[in-house]
């Protein structure tokens, strides 16, 4: 039995029992009473229950997937009768602001931490004193076997901590798990120096196949020409459009564009793709930035660009990105005048 005396779920009654998964056990077992094990395994925990796990555990281990349970801890599918009322429901933000130990257990209960990483939540949290903050998530990294919630931890010292952070984050380069990777590199984005994170990110990036989705997330922290150089000079199959909404995300302007055009495939169809994601944000970090064209020509010329474009590349994809530019060309410039 483990040294942990208090059920992880309830946090009153003693531990009588672990429950893990032969699947799960990289992670860490379940230290529980007999009654929230009992609840555990027939999907019927608490709302609080549920969050005090997922503190710990994260939402994403099976018990406390969201085919089972809510963002808050409600049950789906519960195989007993769940006591719902508000003294179980998982905390608000107004009732534990000042709260470091329960702000964080927020912050790692999230399922999917971008989108409920609310402004509110995001505020509450950077009230708290930053040197007691990054203590407190270096021990829960160091408690933890779990990469969703070491991510978690990174993510707040990309939006939290920043510079703070950064000695932290230097000495986790050669010690996080391979699955934390994409968020270790986002918080090298904000925690460091321009140079230093991107140095560090590029030379893992370039180590690795060649996957665009990580690309995307990878440098999404970083903008500038240098990223846009780095695209250039590292693009390579499949052209997805992550490449363009990474391109996006470093702040893409019309000369660029217009360069990336006239030099035809690949990076042609990233620049019709970059464009697109100036308005198209579809994913939680384009949500995020909102990025939009910088320094744009005339609307004229930017469809008499695109057109001559497209008639030279006369294939399905660039001609329906084209079209979705100039559908969307007010957007993707804010307003741009004749």
């Amino acid at each position: 039995m483990s040294s942990i005396s208090t059920c992880q779920a309830c946090r009153q009654s003693p531990v009588e029992r672990e429950v893990l998964l032969e699947t799960e056990k990289d992670f860490g077992a379940y230290q529980l009473c007999f009654g929230c094990a009992m609840r555990l395994e027939r999907f019927s925990l608490r709302p609080v229950e549920w969050f005090n796990l997922a503190a710990i555990h994260s939402p994403q281990r099976y018990h406390l997937h969201d085919d089972f349970y809510d963002e808050d801890g409600k049950a789906y599918q519960p195989g007993e009768y769940v006591d719902d009322t508000p003294a179980s429901s998982i905390p608000l933000v107004s009732d534990i602001l000042g709260n470091q130990e329960r702000l964080v257990d927020m912050v790692m209960s999230r399922w999917f931490y971008s989108h409920y990483y609310t402004p509110e939540l995001a505020s509450a949290v950077d009230q708290l004193d930053h040197g007691g903050l990054l203590e407190c998530i270096k021990r829960r990294v160091a408690a933890s076997r779990n990469p969703v919630i070491v991510s978690s931890a990174y993510r707040i010292a990309e939006v939290n901590l920043k510079n703070a952070a950064a000695d932290w984050i230097r000495a986790q380069e050669s010690k996080h798990h391979p699955h934390c990777f994409l968020a270790w590199a986002c918080a090298c984005g904000t925690c460091l120096p321009f140079e230093e994170g991107f140095e560090r990110v590029t030379s893992i990036l370039v180590r690795q196949p060649r996957n665009p989705d990580r690309l995307l997330t990878a440098l999404s922290s970083f903008h500038g020409d240098r990223v846009l150089d780095w695209i250039e000079g590292n693009i390579g199959q499949p052209i997805t459009e992550t490449w363009g909404q990474a391109a996006a995300l470093a702040g893409f302007s019309w000369q660029r564009a217009e360069k990336w055009l006239a030099g035809g495939r690949p990076l042609s169809l990233v620049a019709l793709d970059a464009l697109n994601a100036c308005w198209n944000y579809n994913t939680g970090r384009l949500k995020e930035a909102k990025p939009k064209l910088i320094n744009p020509a005339s609307r004229d010329e930017i469809i008499s660009t695109l057109r001559d474009y497209a008639a030279k590349d006369a294939w399905p994809r660039p001609e329906r990105a084209v079209q979705k530019v100039i559908d969307h060309l007010d957007v993707i410039v804010n307003n741009l005048g004749k």
